[in-house]
């Protein structure tokens, strides 16, 4: 348990400094990963993975995203943070060859002998400058401490491990840290939306018609937005429909625009179009676009 560990100190920022140092998120930098945790059998399951630009570099985090919706938070009142150094990484502080899947299996193992401790949720690690954070949140923190330094002193000789625990009722540090904004929440999706494209042997390479949809609470917002669409020289497809997505957002707008389709591209124009839409009580529903096979 001796050695330097760079990002301990920033484990437990509190929600202002956290934001400056950590929401400031690298698009070009975006990774959609399939993670495979066993996180508390008894929660929903939604784990994402994206990668962003922190003060020293870029970062990756996985997170159940599922966890943003848990109510009985004050039931696992503390946040254990396990950190683990490896030494087999590159120079951006990632994991190389066969070594993520022995921080993968670590992290499986940590929240293993933590559950048997301790009622627990696994809420999801951090990669970064050679080290790798483990959440977890518990009912209870007493030797959580020594049962995990057992099992890696036993299993994992060689790896360099700190484990520091604070209360967190409320979550802050999956809320404001692991859990992204709105703006990555988008490039996430748009890159679901990519990833199917390639699948279907489109190189987004090249500039194609996007249809997009958005909904509003009132037929004044919808006609307001059509200035910001006409500026951005979108093409309004249908303005008049009141069918709605339901009845709060009966006002339907379909627009369309010869976009590119990478990611960074695309999301560059539905955070505008979802920007715009939060300011006149609307909402944006999203985007198609034909596959283009060359």
């Amino acid at each position: 348990m001796t050695g330097k560990f760079i990002i301990n100190p920033h484990a437990f920022l509190s929600n202002k400094n956290k934001k400056l140092l950590v929401m400031k998120y690298w698009f070009l930098f975006l990774l959609i990963m399939v993670r495979f945790i066993v996180p508390a059998s008894a929660q929903d399951e939604r784990w994402e993975a994206y990668m962003a630009k922190y003060s020293k570099g870029p970062g990756s985090v996985t997170a159940n995203f599922a966890l943003q919706n848990f109510k009985d938070t004050g039931a696992y009142p503390y946040l254990i943070v396990a950190a683990v150094k490896f030494t087999n990484c590159t120079v951006e502080g990632f994991p190389v060859n066969d070594e993520l899947g022995v921080l993968d299996a670590m992290s499986d193992s940590i929240f293993s002998v933590v559950k048997k401790h301790t009622p627990s949720i696994f809420a999801g690690t951090f990669t970064y400058q050679c080290e790798r954070l483990n959440y977890f949140y518990v009912q209870d923190t007493v030797r959580v401490r020594n049962v995990i330094a057992k099992m890696v002193n036993k299993d994992y000789r060689g790896y360099r491990f700190n484990v520091a625990s604070r209360a967190d009722k409320g979550w802050s540090t999956f809320k404001t840290f692991l859990y992204p904004n709105e703006q990555t929440i988008e490039i996430i999706e748009n890159g679901k939306m990519a990833s199917v494209l390639h699948k279907a042997g489109d190189k987004l390479l090249l500039p194609r018609k996007v249809d997009h949809w958005l909904y509003f609470k009132t037929d004044q917002g919808r006609t307001d937005f059509l200035t910001y669409a006409s500026f951005e020289k979108f093409k309004v497809e249908d303005s008049t429909a009141i069918k709605g997505k339901n009845d709060t957002y009966p006002f339907a707008l379909h627009l369309s625009r010869v976009d590119y389709v990478d990611v960074n591209s695309i999301s560059k124009v539905t955070i505008g179009l979802r920007k715009e839409a939060k300011k006149l009580d609307g909402i944006y529903d999203g985007w198609e676009c034909p596959v283009i096979k060359e």
